[in-house]
């Protein structure tokens, strides 16, 4: 069965056809956005490229004032003085060749917490243009597999999505978001938030959290934010923070 942002998108991504005389030439399907090798070519065609700019002061103070208090909210409340600050670890997932990589390393820095910044791709090329560009520790990863997932050794306290799971969804791969959410969840910790920005549907995407996520995912905190960028046309895009669940004490 599928999601109710699902359903929308496919039909948003319908061809119309055109009247013509010649009913030999069939119109041309849409790209499959969960194929690697549909990206890899792109990234190699297009070696920058933002769906939504990652340049726009609106979606980058939101994005990065989400993490903020997220660091505030795990951080211990009675640290130990003695004791160097707690690491704070961010993945940052489909990173493709997005200035959001810049964005991300450069908040860090200057935030004088300790911190670990990863940034994944399923594609060597895009992943070989940000390792170019001087982004530190990016690693070629498909967020589908497990094994993958698990190779960071790591242990995250946020997750950054620019876009990648509206490629599942616009795709129909149902197989591809649920395992993706499960695995996102392993290496989240307990309270851990994952934030993603998308131009979709906030209710479909909470449809998706529910019928995928596999009751992994406070959806009582699915705190969603409307941003608008400028460009050729205003481009409504949202920014979605959803928590771990907390997983229940045995009694």
């Amino acid at each position: 069965m599928f999601s109710s942002s699902l359903r929308r998108l496919q039909g948003r991504g319908r061809r119309t056809m055109i009247t013509s005389r010649n009913f030999s030439t069939p119109p041309n399907p849409p790209p499959d956005f969960s194929d690697p090798t549909y990206w890899n070519s792109y990234h190699l065609r297009s070696p920058s490229i933002d769906w939504f700019s990652s340049s726009s002061p609106t979606l980058s103070s939101s994005l990065l004032t989400s993490i903020a208090s997220t660091v505030i909210s795990l951080r211990p409340s009675n640290p130990n003085p003695n004791s160097p600050p707690p690491t704070f670890n961010v993945l940052h997932v489909g990173a493709g060749t997005s200035t959001l990589c810049e964005t991300l390393e450069s908040y860090l820095t200057s935030s004088s917490k300790p911190y670990n910044l990863t940034h994944v791709d399923v594609t060597p090329s895009s992943v070989s243009v940000l390792k170019s560009r001087g982004i530190n520790d990016v690693r070629l990863i498909d967020v589908t597999s497990l094994s993958d997932v698990l190779s960071l050794e790591r242990e995250y306290d946020v997750i950054v999505d620019k876009g990648l799971l509206d490629c599942f969804v616009h795709s129909g791969d149902e197989e591809s978001l649920e395992r993706t959410l499960d695995n996102f969840a392993t290496v989240l910790r307990e309270g851990g938030r994952y934030v993603m920005v998308t131009n979709d549907d906030p209710d479909g995407r909470l449809s998706d959290f529910m019928e995928y996520g596999n009751k992994k995912w406070d959806l009582a905190k699915f705190n969603v934010k409307c941003l608008v960028e400028e460009g050729e046309g205003d481009v409504v895009v949202h920014m979605i923070q959803v928590r771990k669940k907390a997983i229940d004490p045995k009694p």
